[in-house]
């Protein structure tokens, strides 16, 4: 028996929330990859520069772009590392970067599907 599959995202809850508006979904998916390509930039640079208070600002910024699409294990991913750098540690280890941006990826394709399908 085989594992259940992973839905990265729900852009549907998005084109739902805007009253079944393509366009304004459209609109929004394009301030969408935008913003997701800035913030994890800005994530990733933190990263490097190993700055936990950064981490943390940027992983909560980068929620309010992914979370209109639903994007279930990609929020909990960026409010547990929010979550974590609110107080002193080690620094934060780059495979949660690569993870979060394989997930991010995910979230993309499942983004670019659905509003192919419309």
């Amino acid at each position: 028996m085989g594992t259940p599959s992973h839905t990265p995202a729900r852009p549907a809850a998005l084109l739902e929330a805007v009253g079944g508006d393509r366009a304004m979904f459209q609109k929004l998916s394009e301030i969408f990859f935008r913003d997701c390509g800035l913030k994890f930039a800005a994530l990733k640079q933190a990263f490097e520069a190993g700055d936990r208070e950064a981490i943390g600002f940027h992983s909560h910024a980068m929620k309010s772009t992914v979370g209109p699409m639903a994007a279930t294990r990609l929020l909990g991913m960026l409010q547990a590392l929010e979550h974590e750098c609110e107080h002193p540690g080690p620094p934060c280890e780059a495979a949660r970067l690569a993870a979060i941006k394989a997930e991010l990826h995910a979230v993309a394709d499942a983004v670019r599907h659905f509003a192919g399908q419309l």
